[in-house]
C-alpha cells in the first residue's frame, strides 16, 4: 500500500517497474486539483491499494473500511449495504473511489489495483459498483 499526501510524493509514485496507467491517472488527478486550488495536501490524500493489501490495512490508513457504510455500518454483502464513496470509476487496471469527508472538500482518492492478487472483497465491491468501460 502506498499513501501520498503531497505533489512530490505523487510524482514519484510509480517507480520501476513502472505502472504507466497508475502514474498517468495520478498525474491527471493532481493536475485537476492544482488547477482548482493549489496545495493538494489540503484537498486530497491518495491511497494506492495493491496485491497483498487487505481491508484491515486499508482501514488502518483511512480510518474506515471501504466495505462498510460510514453512516449505518452496513457491511458489503448485507442486503442494506450502500457504499459511502462519492463515486467509483473503472480505469485500465485500476478502480478509483473518491470520498469527500468535509465541507471544505477534503477527501481520499483510493486507487485499487484490478488484479487477482488484490483482496477479493475489495475487488468484488469495486467490480459490482463501478460502471463497465
Amino acid at each position: 500500500m502506498l499513501s501520498f499526501k503531497d505533489i512530490a510524493s505523487v510524482a514519484g509514485a510509480s517507480k520501476p517497474p513502472r505502472d504507466i496507467a497508475l502514474q498517468d491517472l495520478l498525474d491527471y488527478r493532481v493536475e485537476q486539483l492544482v488547477e482548482d486550488g493549489g496545495d493538494i495536501s489540503e484537498l486530497a490524500h491518495f491511497l494506492i491499494v495493491q496485491g497483498g493489501d487487505d481491508d484491515q490495512s486499508v482501514r488502518a490508513e483511512l480510518g474506515f473500511s471501504i466495505l462498510e457504510n460510514l453512516v449505518d455500518g452496513a457491511r458489503y454483502g448485507d442486503p442494506d449495504f450502500e457504499p459511502s464513496w462519492e463515486w467509483v470509476m473503472r480505469h485500465e487496471g485500476w478502480f478509483e473511489l473518491v470520498y469527500v469527508l468535509s465541507d471544505d472538500g477534503f477527501g481520499w482518492v483510493v486507487l485499487i489495483q484490478d488484479d487477482e492478487a488484490t483482496d477479493a472483497d475489495l475487488l468484488a465491491v469495486c467490480r459490482e459498483y463501478a460502471p463497465a468501460i
